[in-house]
């Protein structure tokens, strides 16, 4: 079982914007800031942050995703609606997949850094 997930951006300030727009609609919030992390989850449980990365590192991995656990279509609706709003490129648009499952609706996008991210549900 995972415990938390980071990822690095060149540009910290925007990264942080983005993550809390795109994540308000799940019912997570930034929990601290400061100028080396920004931690976002409830105030009992964090389980994402964002770093600053040096100018010379590189901030994508192929092949790798971060999903996030919706708690109904509508708010997996709504997530994808603010990562576009926030300058996300739009990679899936909302929509079931049976192949995942009968259960399954999600949609899948790149932040503005170009990490790719997954909202989805398992709710009807």
């Amino acid at each position: 079982m995972l415990d938390h997930v980071s990822l690095g951006t060149h540009d910290f300030s925007r990264a942080v914007a983005f993550y809390e727009g795109v994540l308000q609609p799940l019912g997570l919030a930034v929990q601290r800031s400061n100028a080396d992390e920004a931690a976002f989850g409830t105030p009992s449980e964090w389980m994402f942050f964002v770093y600053p990365l040096a100018a010379a590192d590189r901030a994508v991995g192929a092949r790798m995703h971060v999903a996030f656990r919706a708690d109904s279509r509508e708010r997996v609706r709504q997530a994808h609606a603010s990562a576009l709003a926030l300058g996300a490129e739009e990679v899936r648009v909302p929509d079931a997949r049976p192949q995942f499952g009968e259960d399954y609706f999600g949609s899948v996008f790149r932040d503005p850094e170009g990490h790719v991210i997954e909202v989805l549900t398992r709710s009807a």
